[in-house]
């Protein structure tokens, strides 16, 4: 099942970004067009009649809710991505399915889309069993072979030179042949959090993150540092959750 979208954004670089995030993390949505003003946003979903409209609040000195005000009722679901979460509470009046603020992650992204195809499966079929988008499962190489294993089983990873090791719950660690940054690509939908050149750690297994020494607590008994680059990412995450 494809859903179709436009986005709507001032920003060239803002489109082009969200445009990569979508093909790359969730191939399901078809992108139809792009616009940047409030008058070619409206023009593109008469054409387009979309499933999702991805939606700036800040449209070259105009307001994204111009957009939504121009319909008497929405033939669209509606994600709103912007830079100021001042309209947040304004949005819900629209019904918009979420309110993502930039930078977006592709967990967040794919959370936000997961919720619309829930809606769209129902107007379409009302007794249909809704599947999720989000695939929990990567394939991992190591030296005996290859398996494909659940994320959100995953505590961490850690950096051994060219190999990484993978730490699971309840299960024995595996040495797998990629590196940090291959692995990072591959979680990153799922929330997990590179807290420093030699950690990725799923948040789920956090059990506390002490700001004065820079250390996380991991559920295991664990403590791992936090870098000095990677800290603001790591408290705007944990924060989210």
């Amino acid at each position: 099942m494809k859903l179709t979208a436009v986005l709507i954004d001032d920003e060239l670089g803002a489109l082009e970004t969200l445009n990569r995030m979508l093909n790359l993390y969730i191939p399901i949505v078809e992108v139809k067009g792009k616009a940047r003003n409030v008058e070619k946003g409206i023009e593109l979903i008469h054409s387009q009649v979309p499933d999702i409209v991805f939606l700036d609040m800040d449209l070259n000195g105009s307001h994204g809710f111009k957009v939504l005000e121009y319909f008497d009722v929405l033939p669209f679901e509606v994600i709103i991505i912007s830079a100021h979460a001042d309209f947040a509470l304004e949005s819900y009046k629209f019904r918009v399915v979420d309110y993502l603020l930039k930078p977006i992650s592709p967990g967040n992204l794919k959370k936000a889309v997961d919720r619309v195809m829930e809606t769209v499966i129902l107007k379409r079929d009302p007794e249909k069993v809704i599947p999720s988008i989000i695939n929990m499962e990567i394939k991992l190489s190591f030296p005996q072979g290859s398996k494909n294993v659940n994320a959100q089983f995953i505590v961490r990873m850690e950096a051994s030179r060219n190999y990484s090791q993978i730490f699971f719950h309840n299960e024995p660690p595996i040495t797998v042949s990629k590196n940090l940054s291959l692995l990072e690509e591959m979680v990153l939908p799922f929330g997990f959090i590179r807290i420093h050149h030699s950690h990725i750690v799923n948040p789920a297994f956090i059990r506390t993150f002490h700001k004065h020494t820079n250390q996380i607590e991991m559920k295991d008994g664990i403590s791992l540092s936090v870098s000095r680059e990677k800290k603001a990412g790591v408290l705007s995450a944990l924060a989210g959750m």
